[in-house]
């Protein structure tokens, strides 16, 4: 089953500054909810486009207990630089989201829509895409409050 997502968020920050900070995956820590390491990235080339592979754990709790630590793997490439990055995240089981990320220019500062595709197992779905759609709104909110106050420092 597929379904598709799609975020939308300003940031009064240039282009430049936003599509760097996403382009680095350690920079997710604290901004992704739900995760709680970033391990493994290794860098490559694909048709002359930089990218890197790493491994997230995603950690869900009840409460504050942690109940269920979720490894994930992450492969991004560096689409096009200063205007979109893509996505690939693969979990258990058999979960797989696209995910690509289009950076604008907009009213001095950035327009950033991410789009997600996820396919899951009917059985997992409705979790998967409420989960997904609740935490990649904090995460851009997280975003956009880390960027500003960087400006504002």
């Amino acid at each position: 089953m597929q379904h598709k997502l799609e975020f939308t968020v300003q940031i009064q920050r240039p282009v430049s500054v936003v599509y760097a900070h996403l382009a680095q995956p350690r920079n997710f820590i604290g901004l992704q909810p739900l995760l709680s390491s970033i391990s493994s990235v290794e860098e490559f080339s694909i048709n002359n486009k930089r990218g890197c592979k790493y491994e997230t754990v995603e950690d869900f709790r009840v409460g504050s207990i942690p109940v269920f630590h979720n490894r994930i793997h992450v492969q991004t490439v560096l689409t096009e630089p200063d205007q979109q990055i893509d996505s690939i995240v693969y979990s258990k089981p058999n979960i797989r989201l696209d995910v690509h990320y289009q950076f604008t220019s907009q009213d001095g500062g950035t327009l950033l829509i991410e789009q997600m595709l996820i396919s899951a197992p009917a059985l997992v779905s409705s979790y998967v895409i409420s989960t997904a759609q609740r935490v990649q709104e904090q995460t851009l909110a997280n975003l956009k409050r880390r960027l500003e106050a960087e400006q504002a420092a």
